[in-house]
């Protein structure tokens, strides 16, 4: 079993920290700024997204859009 404290990562803002990797999935911590975006992105696994702090906004290149905040859980398909 692995565990983290997402929230005691030291994390330097824009710079990913992969914390586990399989073939099925990868698990991410990632500290954007305020008012900071991604890029386009293609998952080749299976991917989950949780906002720890803040607020986002989601869109996908087929016109899906989610916005949440604390809590909020989004899966992307393979």
């Amino acid at each position: 079993m692995n565990s983290w404290d997402l929230k005691a990562l030291d994390l330097r803002p824009r710079l990913p920290e992969i914390l586990s990797t399989s073939d099925a999935a990868r698990a991410i911590a990632l500290d954007l700024a305020a008012g900071e975006s991604l890029s386009d992105h293609e998952v080749h696994e299976r991917a989950w997204l949780v906002v720890l702090d803040g607020e986002i906004e989601v869109a996908t290149s087929v016109g899906d859009r989610v916005t949440g905040g604390v809590g909020l859980l989004v899966e992307f398909a393979p």
